[in-house]
């Protein structure tokens, strides 16, 4: 009956087995897709590579000479730590960092926090004098770690991890697509089965009931078989899963380099053949114990450099977020194999029964971003990011007549390459105390620890100075992998107010130069809207609204005008909705429904007030003007390269509609350049020599539902035309929270001034 159930019912099933062990596979590796970006002489810049990494790992049982085989590898895994780490060349720093990782001990002088709480905080610690000593420790220890030093550990840790161990538990498998399995397994209430991470299933030798293996193997198998397709036979249950195994594989070193592999590859073929010299065939060589696993990882040779743009690719091959994720489909590279029957006797390359797939390398793509701008203009954020003390900056660059994006900026920023350090928390110290005591560094998330767990502090935990608290060493957290030019959207403010009068203009509603009368205040139901700028006030007309970016006129501009026209521009313009650019993880509000907005609302909407929009929004919208009343959908892209049919392939065209009549762009040039000439601050914002169109703003920022008054709680923007007589660019900044100074004359206006002057030697525009 046994014979007949394996030759019969599982016959497929072994059937299935056999076929497998005789068949060989060959990987064939493919290449993921490369980002490139071209400045003006077409000179390729390759942001991404392709870096082939291995593990190493070793077979204790083939180890004859333990002593002999650390002395040859030992040297290698030095070169690792210390010489060559990845594509790197650490400092002895990092080597040491590499050190501990390595051998999972305490090399390197710890850090003494203190905790900010009530209690540190009461009596003054002298937490600067444990930082001296912490010093004192980390410079006597970079001080004896000389190479044999570090030598000698490594040999300590391989003599401790290389060996045969018993494992305390066996894996069967990941069962989380069957949750009703689960349920069941967990319902047996065996001692020897663990579900750890609710899905993966294990089963500890030492627990199991020798008497009742037989009965419980078969209950397990019969609850296994039911739920899946594999076979799981009582026999094998018993005798493999309920038995302790021998542990043969130790991982040695991981994401070493390829030519710290070919090293150890030399060493045993010299060893090989000197074995086979004198004729010692008997005993496995010296080396015959190491092997290898490749894994490719996606690099970012220029690190920091348009981080927030391409973003990574983990070393599972998963993409994560705007370029790299938006064309994963493109990018995406797939190994091919070959597959062929094999014997003993007939190896697979004189199989008959033999199919190849071709590995494909999948495509290139090229990016509009010219890399002189974006690296100058980095460069220039950075710089004044830490002058305001902002908590971010994000700037774009378009091109107005072609809608191409040649520059795109956020700060703080982060290195693809090692993104998980981010995540790293530091404890929060009575030198960071203002994270707390300021309560404008709300957006920075706090953290606090509750058996073993780590979570976001609430704001009663925040107030609660009883408790410890962590802090990202980034301050921002994940936030900091935030796009804001695309994913961040905020109240646009006084800058919207440009596009309101294009719209009441285009529509017919009224004329520049039309007379109103500005009271300074006006009350809108329950809601009071006011001026800022006292020459508002009295009799203007429209276009010295706009220059002294009156709200009043806002209201009496709004009183001219449906809503519903209003809502129909601005979806021409492309705003509550996504602006069609290549890059994942954009984000959009949506425009409320005018047939149930309210008054208040619609006002406060007229002026950028209730209504959320991005820098790449706001350059598009401008973009429009300049461009001679179109809206294009933005791009990034210049084109893709196909590698299998070693061609670049035609980009579809983007979108296009007409928004504004020529009459309207002309007068709105008109009326911009009036802004600048006879604005508010005329005499202290102009370029000598140069037009210059722009529009600011500045706002409160909204907490709790309500407009937060004082220092620390504004935002400022800007967006610029370059130049009023030849239009290159549209540069749309936003500056979150400032703490230099509230006032966009000193912020957005200084940051615009440079980037201005950048473009316009860089571009060689006459004066």
């Amino acid at each position: 009956m046994r014979i007949s159930f394996l030759q019969v019912i599982q016959a497929a099933a072994y059937e299935e087995r056999l076929i497998d062990q005789h068949y060989t596979k060959s990987s064939l590796s493919a290449d993921r897709g490369n980002i490139f970006v071209t400045d003006k002489s077409w000179e390729k810049i390759q942001l991404t590579n392709n870096v082939d990494l291995y593990t190493i790992y070793v077979d204790p049982k083939f180890i004859v000479d333990k002593d002999q085989f650390i002395q040859d590898i030992a040297p290698v895994i030095y070169d690792h730590l210390c010489v060559f780490n990845e594509l790197d060349q650490p400092t002895l720093l990092e080597c040491l960092q590499n050190l501990e990782y390595f051998t999972k001990e305490q090399i390197l002088p710890k850090k003494r926090y203190i905790f900010y709480t009530s209690w540190s905080n009461a009596i003054d610690i002298d937490v600067s004098q444990d930082g001296q000593i912490y010093q004192e420790e980390l410079q006597d220890t970079l001080a004896l770690a000389s190479s044999g030093w570090v030598y000698e550990h490594i040999v300590d840790h391989l003599f401790d991890a290389i060996k045969i161990w018993i494992r305390e538990k066996n894996y069967v498998w990941n069962f989380a697509e069957y949750p009703e399995l689960l349920k069941e397994l967990d319902e047996l209430d065996f001692p020897f089965l663990e579900i750890i991470e609710d899905s993966f299933v294990y089963i500890v030798p030492n627990k199991v009931i020798n008497r009742q293996a037989w009965s419980d193997a078969l209950v397990l198998s019969r609850v296994l078989k039911k739920h899946t397709d594999t076979e799981y036979d009582t026999d094998y249950i018993k005798t493999s899963l309920f038995v302790p195994r021998e542990n043969r594989y130790v991982r040695l070193i991981t994401w070493i380099n390829a030519s710290l592999v070919d090293s150890i590859i030399k060493m045993k073929d010299e060893n090989y053949d000197i074995r086979v010299e004198n004729k010692k065939t008997s005993e496995f060589p010296r080396l015959h114990g190491v092997w290898f696993e490749k894994s490719q990882r996606r690099y970012y040779p220029y690190d920091t450099f348009m981080s927030h743009l391409v973003w990574y690719v983990d070393s599972s091959g998963d993409s994560y977020y705007w370029v790299e994720e938006y064309f994963n489909d493109i990018l995406a590279w797939k190994d091919g194999k070959i597959v062929g029957l094999a014997t003993p006797w007939i190896w697979q390359v004189w199989s008959n029964n033999i199919v190849v797939e071709k590995p494909k390398d999948w495509s290139d793509v090229y990016l509009t971003i010219d890399p002189i701008v974006q690296k100058e203009l980095e460069s220039l954020v950075q710089r004044y990011h830490w002058y305001y003390n902002a908590d971010s900056i994000a700037m774009t660059v378009m091109d107005p007549h072609t809608w191409k994006v040649e520059s795109m900026i956020n700060y703080p920023t982060f290195n693809p390459n090692t993104f998980d350090e981010e995540y790293e928390l530091e404890p929060l110290t009575k030198w960071y105390r203002y994270l707390l005591e300021d309560s404008t560094r709300v957006e920075y998330p706090l953290y606090v620890l509750s058996w073993d767990v780590v979570s976001l502090a609430t704001t009663e935990q925040r107030d609660d100075l009883t408790l410890p608290k962590y802090f990202f060493k980034n301050f921002l957290g994940p936030q900091i992998f935030v796009n804001k030019n695309i994913s961040y959207p905020y109240e646009p403010g006084s800058i919207f107010k440009a596009l309101t009068l294009w719209i009441w203009i285009d529509s017919d509603s009224l004329d520049m130069y039309e007379m109103y009368n500005d009271p300074g205040i006006v009350k809108v139901g329950q809601f009071t809207i006011a001026n800022i700028e006292s020459r508002c006030s009295w009799d203007h007309t429209f276009l010295h609204a706009l220059a002294f970016s009156c709200n009043v006129w806002m209201v009496r501009m709004a009183q001219k005008m449906m809503k519903y026209v209003f809502y129909s521009y601005l979806e021409k313009l492309w705003f509550g909705q996504l602006s069609w650019i290549e890059l994942a993880n954009e984000e959009a509000w949506t425009l409320p429904d005018f047939n149930v907005v309210s008054k208040a609302r619609f006002f406060n909407n007229t002026y950028g007030q209730w209504i959320l929009t991005t820098p790449l929004q706001m350059a598009a919208a401008y973009s429009s003007l300049v461009n001679w009343w179109w809206y294009i959908a933005p791009t990034i892209v210049e084109n893709i390269y196909d590698k299998q049919k070693k061609r670049y392939l035609e980009i579809a065209n983007k979108k296009k509609q007409k928004v504004f009549t020529s009459t309207t762009s002309d007068d709105m040039r008109k009326a911009l350049v009036n802004v600048v000439t006879h604005g508010a601050l005329a005499e202290e914002v102009y370029m000598p020599w140069y037009s210059l169109w722009w529009k600011t703003w500045t706002s409160e920022i909204a907490y709790q539902w309500v407009y937060r008054k004082g220092e620390w709680w504004t935002n400022t923007s800007f967006v610029g035309i370059v130049t009023a007589t030849d239009v290159n660019y549209v540069v749309a900044i936003q500056i979150r929270r400032p703490r230099s100074s509230q006032r966009w004359l000193d912020t957005a206006w200084r940051l615009f001034y440079q980037a201005a002057e950048f473009l316009l030697a860089y571009n060689q525009i006459e004066q």
